[in-house]
């Protein structure tokens, strides 16, 4: 498989284990991945949260690890990318409101096969942020 460009956009409490383990899954099969959050700079770093359940009605919340900012959110130029991951999490219901990102939109005009299995939201949260920029059609016929 030819190297790929990953963009991921995450933030503060993003889900642990949405974050962690995509990254490091797709560095070790060799693709390029650029993690991005609003207001942060290469090198800073967002906090993640772990959720678990416990035995109560719902789920607990936990701090989890630091995760590193490697480029500059405004600096990203999205056809440099060939995905996006948006991890789940507190993330992205913040990160909707964020202007910016409208560069989900880039990536919403791949294929049908792209809209179909990367951005359904029986999976998680992120579609958030694809539905506050005027794409909720994309998901209708699929939940």
């Amino acid at each position: 498989m030819a190297e790929k460009n990953v963009l991921m956009l995450v933030g503060d409490f993003v889900e642990d284990y949405e974050a962690m383990v995509p990254f490091q899954i797709l560095l070790m099969a060799g693709h390029g991945v650029a993690t991005v959050c609003p207001g942060k700079a290469p090198g800073d770093k967002v906090k993640t949260a772990v959720h678990d359940f416990e035995g109560d009605q719902t789920y607990s919340e936990k701090r989890g690890h630091e995760f590193v900012i490697t480029h500059g959110f405004d600096q990203i130029v999205p056809s440099d990318f060939d995905a996006l991951v948006i991890p789940g999490g507190r993330a992205p219901e913040y990160l909707r409101l964020n202007e910016r990102s409208l560069l989900v939109r880039h990536f919403s005009k791949r294929t049908s096969r792209w809209r179909q299995s990367a951005m359904d939201p029986r999976y998680s949260q992120p579609p958030e942020i694809a539905e506050s920029q005027g794409m909720y059609s994309l998901f209708r016929s699929q939940t």
